[in-house]
């Protein structure tokens, strides 16, 4: 996605996050409930402003490609919350 900072996933920890996310909802999108999608791990409380919660599996959803951009679409890339 355009607005995807690269820079993130050079964080420690960061690519084991996304995998351990992903295995934990056993690659399946928890919005759509599609397996056949590519998934990414998505943060509940915003990357940006949650440094603390960044690594933190607890933090973490999986979801599908499609989901995730409408989600971003609909309420944006900053200050993401669990309750969106």
């Amino acid at each position: 996605m355009k607005w995807q900072n690269t820079s993130i996933r050079k964080e420690t920890g960061y690519n084991r996050w996304v995998k351990e996310v992903k295995e934990k909802y056993k690659f399946t999108c928890q919005v759509c409930g599609s397996s056949e999608n590519k998934m990414v791990a998505h943060h509940l409380e915003g990357y940006s402003n949650n440094p603390k919660l960044r690594v933190d599996i607890k933090n973490g959803i999986c979801i599908c490609e499609s989901c995730h951009e409408d989600f971003h679409i609909i309420y944006g890339v900053f200050n993401n919350t669990k309750k969106q």
